[in-house]
């Protein structure tokens, strides 16, 4: 259970949940969409894979659209940003085969979790308590409604080493089981090295 008695205290990042939709998953991902620019993108690939658009909701859902990235943006942006890259014309070997395409969106979007792990989220539910997010335990925005939490507040955690397990737990959350099995199966078979052509002399 979450600590209901600590005292809230201020973080590198507030925001105030009054008339928001940046909680509600498909809300959440159409301002990352609209924010990267990637909506005429989006329709494409989504309608040729429906498991993306699966992944990308529930990622919306779990971190919202406003949780911060040390970068100073916002972690699903930029993270839906970099995903759509690997639908870009001639992306990857040998212009980029479609599978391949869909296993480094579901990559990119699993290495979001490094960032999310970097902040400790804090609910305020009154001028004296607030409530601590789990990170992964489950959607912010189902927390949110379950604590009648009034803003949200994210510090960042220095010098935090991320361990690769953090990525699992999250494709455990977005992903289905046969997409983690076909992401982990991308992730560890060996990378084709492009021979280098050296001048004779």
């Amino acid at each position: 259970m979450n600590n209901m008695n600590k005292a809230y205290e201020p973080a590198v990042f507030t925001h105030d949940l009054s008339g928001t939709n940046s909680l509600d998953p498909k809300g959440a991902l159409n301002i990352a969409l609209t924010n990267s620019r990637r909506k005429s993108v989006a329709r494409q690939v989504f309608a040729m894979w429906p498991n993306l658009r699966a992944a990308s909701e529930k990622l919306a859902g779990l971190v919202t659209a406003i949780h911060p990235s040390p970068d100073g943006g916002y972690i699903l942006t930029e993270t839906i940003k970099r995903a759509f890259g690997a639908f870009k014309p001639g992306y990857g070997e040998g212009g980029g085969k479609d599978i391949d395409r869909a296993c480094e969106f579901m990559t990119i979007l699993l290495a979001s979790a490094d960032d999310i792990v970097r902040y400790k989220l804090y609910g305020r539910i009154d001028n004296n308590n607030c409530v601590i997010w789990e990170p992964f335990s489950e959607p912010i925005g189902e927390w949110v409604k379950q604590h009648g939490i009034l803003e949200l507040a994210w510090e960042e955690v220095p010098n935090k080493s991320i361990p690769d397990i953090y990525q699992w737990i999250l494709a455990g959350k977005i992903l289905s089981y046969t997409d983690s099995e076909m992401v982990m199966s991308y992730k560890n078979r060996p990378k084709r090295v492009t021979p280098q052509l050296r001048l004779v002399k």
